[in-house]
């Protein structure tokens, strides 16, 4: 675990060339300008904790073995033009809280057992969400907080077409918003 340090694009890049038998990378309370991007054969763990110091712009994770990654990435000081892309095809579990970003590749994720989305911002971009949400269809568990849910026009209708298009066994926002809604 890496807390309390200075890290750039250039020590990312040494994690990634020089840390080949690396399992478990967790950034914490860290100080970052710029684009973080991991590209690693060995990783099955990544956690990122971003706060308000961080003017992080690309995340990008690149890992054949990684299994479970957990990402807050809160309080980003320009969403329109930030990204985030993860390349795991044996990713089990996703857990991401934050500000939606304006572009989302999460493509190649065929393994997923439990997702979790917390999105902080409001925004309306309804493509975004729906890209969002169709990245992450095979899921078996799909969890979303209420804020997420506001961003996609529910009704039951659309619950019932979302549970056909997302092909998941358990989808804990089919009622929610009708509930919350009346």
């Amino acid at each position: 675990m890496l807390r309390e340090v200075w890290i750039d694009e250039w020590y990312c890049k040494w994690i990634s060339s020089s840390c080949k038998c690396i399992k478990q990378l967790q950034l914490s309370t860290f100080k970052f300008i710029g684009k973080v991007t991991i590209n690693s054969s060995s990783l099955e763990s990544f956690k990122l904790v971003s706060g308000i110091d961080e003017d992080i712009s690309h995340l990008n994770i690149t890992s054949e073995k990684l299994q479970d990654i957990d990402i807050s990435w809160i309080n980003v000081s320009s969403p329109s033009s930030t990204s985030l892309n993860i390349l795991a095809p044996n990713l089990k579990d996703f857990k991401w809280e934050g500000d939606l970003m304006k572009t989302q590749n999460l493509g190649g994720l065929k393994s997923l057992g439990k997702v979790e989305i917390f999105l902080c911002s409001e925004v309306d971009d309804f493509v975004c969400v729906l890209e969002l949400l169709c990245n992450i269809c095979r899921a078996k568990v799909v969890i979303l907080n209420e804020q997420t849910t506001k961003l996609v026009p529910w009704d039951e209708r659309a619950e019932e077409e979302a549970a056909i298009v997302m092909k998941t066994k358990l989808l804990v926002l089919l009622s929610w918003r009708r509930r919350l809604h009346k």
